[in-house]
């Protein structure tokens, strides 16, 4: 997104509204073997088919590893 200093609330508003339908997953891998994994993410049909607009996006890996406490 592009805006002008003058346009720059209009902007702003754009990106909360965008925000605001957003929705984060998360979740916690058993084993934090510091390993790639490969990650799926899929709507099941019956949300698919009354949600036809809805976008997917997701990473198509991960590599879980200890959080280092320093």
């Amino acid at each position: 997104m592009s805006v002008a200093p003058e346009t720059y609330a209009k902007g702003l508003g754009e990106i909360l509204q965008q925000l605001h339908f957003r929705y984060e997953l998360g979740f916690r891998p058993e084993v934090l073997d510091g390993k790639r994994h490969k990650l799926r993410v899929k709507l099941a049909d019956t949300v698919k088919s009354r949600h036809k607009g809805v976008r997917l996006r997701y990473r198509l890996a991960y590599v879980p590893v200890p959080h280092d406490n320093r």
